[in-house]
């Protein structure tokens, strides 16, 4: 049997086909949530809307050049994007305007641009046939099929973004094409999946990204891929100078332990030796 719905102040009516009448009381609390939520969803899909054109039509102009971390991208025709509801880092959220170079179509710098204080977040891919022709179909038939090298040396960024305190942080993944020369941008090729890093301004550091649901792969034009939930990425701290005797290689991030040799000292003295120590 088939309804019809509509709205009344305080109830929803479903009217069968047989004309009948059912009433579903909701309370004022229920309505306005929602309401609440439909502006959200509007709210969220204008500004989806907005990002994705203003990343379009921005790199048409040049190649989008993130000046903290030197990452970079070139415009391509066909695109897919992440969209990651929270990013934490260090149990923080992540701090910035959402924007790339500019926030608006022909507008000025985005602040976060001209700062430098914004944490970024990249996509990446790595893979290069040595023969162009297999790059299209990926490493199995690069090396099984056409008996070439797949050369995973070089991180190729495929998309950046600064973070988006609000939520809903949009990375753009640009695709594998052919350049006016003949040469291939090695972009995301058909079923790769990219992985994200986070580049955070606090600490000067950059951070593999765990999202929290699986990356989808490449698919088609235009994909839009909503990560919920929160994606995490976090600092180990430690040393970070290299000429302190505790120095530590895998700290990212600076948490003021580091302690060096006083006069007629070595490390192997021990931190804050001072006497007898020649």
């Amino acid at each position: 049997m088939g309804y019809y719905l509509w709205w009344t102040v305080n109830e929803i009516k479903f009217i069968n086909l047989r004309g009948n009448v059912m009433k579903t009381e909701i309370s004022n609390k229920e309505l306005q949530h929602i309401n609440t939520n439909n502006k959200l969803t509007r709210g969220r899909t204008m500004k989806y809307f907005s990002i994705i054109l203003t990343v379009m039509v921005t790199a048409l102009i040049g190649r989008a050049t993130e000046p903290q971390t030197g990452w970079y991208f070139d415009q391509t025709q066909l695109q897919a994007f992440y969209m990651f509801e929270t990013i934490t880092i260090d149990g923080l959220v992540v701090e910035g305007d959402g924007c790339g170079t500019v926030c608006e179509t022909g507008g000025p710098d985005s602040e976060c641009y001209l700062s430098g204080t914004c944490d970024v977040v990249g996509a990446f891919r790595r893979g290069v046939c040595s023969d162009p022709a297999g790059q299209a179909n990926g490493e199995n038939y690069c090396v099984g099929y056409l008996g070439a090298n797949w050369n995973t040396e070089e991180e190729i960024c495929v998309g950046w973004r600064y973070a988006d305190s609000g939520g809903a942080t949009t990375v753009p993944l640009m695709s594998l094409e052919e350049g006016i020369d003949g040469s291939l941008n090695y972009y995301m090729g058909s079923n790769e999946t990219a992985y994200i890093k986070v580049y955070d301004a606090s600490n000067g550091s950059t951070l593999m990204l765990s999202p929290n649901l699986e990356l989808p792969a490449w698919g088609n034009n235009n994909d839009i891929h909503n990560i919920t939930g929160t994606s995490t990425a976090n600092n180990t701290f430690g040393c970070t100078d290299a000429e302190a005797c505790n120095y530590d290689a895998d700290a990212t991030a600076y948490d003021e332990s580091c302690w060096s040799a006083n006069d007629g000292c070595s490390c192997a003295d021990g931190a804050g030796s001072t006497a007898d120590c020649a």
